[in-house]
Order: C-alpha cells, then structure tokens, then sequence
C-alpha cells in the first residue's frame, strides 16, 4: 500500500543535483559545513522510501563519527511519531514501513569491511571517502548490486554509489 510522506528538507542547489542525478557512482566534493552529510542521508531515505525493500548503507570511518554525523541527526529529523519506521539502536538501522532498511556503518580499520561480505547494498554512500582506504571502497563497490531484487520506482539508477568528500 502506498502512502504519502513529504519530507522537511529543502536541499541547496548542490545537494539536489546530486538527488537528481541519474548516474550510479557520484563523488559528491564540498567543504566542511557544506551539507554533504546530510545530502547522503536524505538520498539513502529517498530511495528506501520510493523503492519498498531497499537496502542502503551509509559508511563512515568511525562509530563516533557516525553517531554524531548520522544517526542523532536522523533522530532530530525525523522522530518515530512522523511514522517512516523504527530506528534500533542495537543494529544501528533505520527500519522503514515499507521494508526498506538504512543501516549506520563503521570501518575503523580495513578488516572491518568484511563483515559485509554477504551483503546487498542496493544504495552505497560513504561520507568522508577520503579517510577510507582504496581497499574498503573497492570492496564496498563489491557489494552495490541489486541481486534479484528489483526496485519498484528507480530501474537503471539502482544500484547506486556515492561518496562524499572534502576537496
């Protein structure tokens, strides 16, 4: 069943072209303060919300990193009552109504990145890329493909890798 979500985000200039780009691998450059992180995080729920059963990950280097830049935010802006889903603080995902999932991701050292070997990103960002090492990126685009899962809304732009980086 589909239902209508309007989300309270008025994206700058640069952050919607980046929403409205059909390509599927973007690096998305700024300076700090620019909105990069934020840009990443209304991207990844765009498309879990358009496309039920979406699989995003969104990446950075460290737990502290993540928690601050991504997941209070997401609380701030989106609390439980407006009704897009649960975040579980244990798995650290964002669990939306429609089956889609946002999962919050940390790769303090390169090892760490193999933990998502099974996985299928259907949507893939990773915010400050350039403190990832070429290993953990090149692994990661490993993991963006679609499987058997097709999206209902976004063919041909899923799956999708983006990563958002200072200059």
């Amino acid at each position: 069943m589909a239902r209508e979500i309007v989300l309270d985000y008025s994206p700058q200039p640069r952050q919607a072209l980046l929403h409205l780009t059909k390509a599927r691998q973007i690096l998305y450059g700024g300076s700090a303060g620019g909105g990069k992180s934020a840009a990443l995080r209304m991207d990844a729920l765009t498309f879990c919300l358009k496309n039920p059963g979406c699989q995003a990950y969104l990446f950075r280097r460290t737990l502290n990193e993540l928690h601050k830049n991504h997941i209070v935010k997401l609380k701030q802006e989106f609390p439980e009552h407006l009704g897009l889903g649960k975040y579980n603080e244990t798995r650290r995902t964002l669990e939306l109504w429609n089956g889609s999932c946002l999962y919050f991701c940390f790769c303090e050292k390169e090892a760490d990145v193999e933990i998502y070997q099974g996985a299928e990103m259907h949507w893939c960002g990773i915010d400050e890329a350039g403190q990832m090492t070429p290993y953990v990126i090149g692994y990661l685009k490993t993991r963006n493909r679609l499987g058997n899962w097709i999206p209902e809304k976004d063919k041909g732009i899923l799956p999708r890798f983006v990563l958002a980086s200072n200059p």
